[in-house]
């Protein structure tokens, strides 16, 4: 039947570059390869992990350079995520 049919495809590994043609076939071009690349090693190791330290400097940073009223504290816009 037509529900087995798509199962069983959906079911298959597709690769990564075929994915991504599927879901954004626009956005497959050099520079967003080369963008991925660059950003890639900018995401947290532990991105489950909250640095508390590292929100508030970049909250009095946007404070100083006057992009932002007034730091709020961490927990009013953060939270740690498994606790």
């Amino acid at each position: 039947t037509a529900a087995c049919a798509v199962q069983s495809w959906s079911s298959r590994p597709i690769s990564r570059r075929l994915r991504r043609r599927l879901s954004a076939p626009d956005l497959d071009d050099e520079l967003n390869k080369r963008a991925w690349r660059d950003t890639l090693r900018r995401f947290a190791l532990r991105p489950r992990a909250l640095d508390r330290a590292r929100y508030a400097r970049f909250a009095a940073f946007l404070t100083e350079t006057k992009l932002i009223d007034e730091a709020l504290a961490v927990d009013q816009y953060a939270v740690e995520i498994g606790r």
